[in-house]
């Protein structure tokens, strides 16, 4: 048996919040491995299709240029990152972590894996994913332009991307649980001046349909009626969920989301133990935040490292 690699610090998601925290331990000289299961580090950094205006000393077109940077910095600094791998298993009493390349040892945890997409999970949604339902409406303006769209959400996120469609498409619909968005008000504002989206208040889509090549309706409830309407296109967007099903069992404190609850220094209550970025963040998210996080908990590990040798 292939005996397990070692780092004093592991760190699980190279996104934003995992990368800050890697360079801070690279830094420190404290030996670590960053591990992501896509190739290259930046996490959802290539899902950022529109201009970074509010990080501190920055203006970028898109995700793209900020994630080579961070991997431009990463190799310089000697960042020690294995893309391509996907973590099994952590048991937080052994310290360590099954992965697809292996089995890893570690002293100190940062957990960096973030968010994802909430899903309808309504029949119809995977079958037709990537054949008129998309989850981005920026990532697929140029597919999407000339359709008539559905957007499922009421938050900024479905308002944001309604617009954008407004833009190039004849009819945009927005479907929401409640009788009004809640997204903030200047979208609300924008919203109704747009004469070709229009709100779908206190809906639930039931069924995406398709000819078995594309999308070409979805069924809702209005709590009334159900009905069916023709759409060529719908893009969710119902807001995020954090990956913590590596950690079901473990004793960490959640909020009702499943976002682990952690104090100011980023501490998850187990000896060694760190979350950063947005799965420890419900409440502001954001590119600065995470940044900061991760040197945070950086610092954190190099002092808890110290003591408990």
């Amino acid at each position: 048996m292939t005996p397990p690699s070692h780092c004093d610090a592991l760190i699980l998601g190279a996104g934003l919040a995992g990368v800050s925290a890697a360079l801070w331990l690279a830094k420190f000289k404290v030996s670590h491995r960053l591990l992501d299961q896509a190739p290259q580090l930046g996490g959802e950094l290539f899902r950022v299709h529109t201009p970074i205006r509010d990080y501190p000393g920055l203006t970028l077109a898109h995700g793209r240029e900020l994630q080579a940077l961070l991997d431009a910095q990463a190799r310089e600094l000697g960042v020690s990152f294995s893309g391509g791998v996907t973590v099994q298993r952590v048991d937080l009493d052994t310290r360590t972590a099954e992965t697809s390349a292996g089995t890893w040892s570690f002293r100190a945890l940062i957990i960096a894996l973030g968010l994802r997409r909430r899903r309808l999970a309504v029949p119809g949604e995977r079958q037709y994913f990537g054949r008129g339902v998309t989850d981005s409406a920026s990532a697929h303006l140029d597919e999407l332009a000339g359709r008539r769209v559905l957007v499922v959400g009421g938050g900024d996120g479905a308002l944001e991307n309604a617009l954008m469609l407004a833009e190039r498409c004849p009819e945009v619909w927005v479907s929401m649980r409640g009788t009004v968005p809640r997204a903030r008000a200047e979208f609300v504002e924008r919203v109704a001046t747009q004469p070709t989206i229009h709100l779908w208040p206190q809906t639930r889509i039931t069924r995406f349909t398709g000819d078995g090549e594309r999308l070409t309706g979805v069924t809702l409830d209005t709590g009334r009626l159900i009905e069916t309407h023709p759409i060529e296109a719908a893009v969710i967007k119902i807001g995020f969920e954090p990956n913590t099903d590596l950690f079901k069992g473990a004793a960490f404190p959640r909020d009702p989301e499943g976002t682990l609850t952690v104090d100011r220094f980023t501490y998850t209550g187990r000896p060694g133990v760190y979350a950063v970025g947005d799965i420890a963040n419900p409440h502001s998210p954001s590119l600065a935040a995470s940044a900061g996080d991760g040197a945070r908990a950086a610092r954190e590990v190099y002092e808890w490292l110290k003591q408990a040798r």
